[in-house]
């Protein structure tokens, strides 16, 4: 999903101005890597919960 994004926002860049695309397509990537990186936490806190419920 987060690679789809990415491809995605380069082709943008490459048929606008890529001078004034840059700067929003440095805030949209950062954005969307923090999403997954925050989305990956709370899969690996989840997955932690599950193992202590059945733990019990």
């Amino acid at each position: 999903m987060y690679f789809g994004l990415l491809e995605h926002s380069r082709e943008n860049g490459s048929v606008n101005n890529a001078g004034s695309n840059r700067n929003f397509r440095v805030l949209e990537l950062s954005f969307y890597h923090r999403l997954s990186l925050l989305e990956w936490k709370w899969m690996k806190l989840r997955r932690l919960t599950v193992a202590r419920l059945r733990v019990e």
